[in-house]
């Protein structure tokens, strides 16, 4: 759907568009963080579900939604790796939860903050900071 840009051309915006007014369902799913999608979503003027994190988020964005399901890691499976980061050789270790991200190294040499669809790490989003060390 986006262009080699990462972007949506006009040609895919108005090709949405009208396969949305002839009354078909145009749901965004993929594998990427909400936050990573929703610009997408705001810009086709969506108001379907979206399915984010492989499938472990299905919602509207920004609304209540009965049929919303979240599924998530109990967040001590997380702490538990960031004690056991030497042990399991990790480079960093990221979590991320809807519009929250955090990730134990913000060496930006050793994680490319392009990654995680941002320009840059700030220190509130250290792991250490946010499990209160």
């Amino acid at each position: 759907m986006l262009n080699s840009e990462s972007k949506l051309s006009d040609f895919t915006k108005e090709t949405i568009k009208k396969i949305s007014a002839k009354g078909h369902k145009v749901i965004i799913t993929t594998g990427r963080p909400y936050r990573m999608a929703l610009d997408f979503y705001k810009e086709l003027e969506l108001n379907t579900p979206m399915i984010n994190f492989n499938g472990s988020l299905t919602h509207i964005p920004e609304q209540k939604w009965e049929f919303e399901q979240s599924l998530t890691v109990d967040k001590s499976f997380l702490l538990d790796m960031v004690q056991r980061k030497e042990e399991i050789e990790a480079d960093f270790i990221a979590g991320e939860y809807r519009k929250k991200f955090y990730i134990t190294n913000t060496n930006e040499e050793i994680a490319d903050p392009k990654l995680f669809g941002i320009d840059n790490f700030k220190p509130e989003k250290s792991i250490s900071s946010a499990a209160g060390h």
